[in-house]
């Protein structure tokens, strides 16, 4: 089985990589990492899947692109990804809404279970 989990530094993501790594070996997991850490916290989750050697993709869902062709590749997407910024501008709280809606299709397009 193969997962892609989007938002693998942030907390939740982080532990549920560590968690899937365990159980299904680091080879089942493709990560979707921010190119810019928020915090210090989630800088230091990103060295640590870094020099673990896990397969990270940084992209930047709120500017870069979305293939959604990549979810062929998966059984389960966990999309956990998430703008956090209490006084977020307008333009990224859409564009957060729009990056959901992509995953959405991009899933239910390509089969996955999420």
């Amino acid at each position: 089985m193969r997962f892609l989990i989007t938002g693998a530094s942030g907390f939740v993501g982080y532990a549920l990589a560590m968690r899937l790594a365990e159980t299904h070996g680091k080879g089942a997991l493709q990560l979707l990492v921010s190119p810019t850490p928020r915090t210090e916290e989630e800088g230091r989750r990103l060295g640590a899947l870094r020099d673990g050697g896990y397969d990270m993709l940084v992209v930047d869902l709120l500017s870069d692109p979305l293939d959604t062709s990549m979810f062929r590749d998966f059984d389960v997407c966990f999309h956990l990804a998430a703008f956090t910024e209490t006084e977020a501008p307008r333009s990224s709280v859409s564009a957060v809404g729009c990056c959901l809606a992509s995953f959405e299709c991009g899933c239910r397009f390509h089969g996955l279970r999420r």
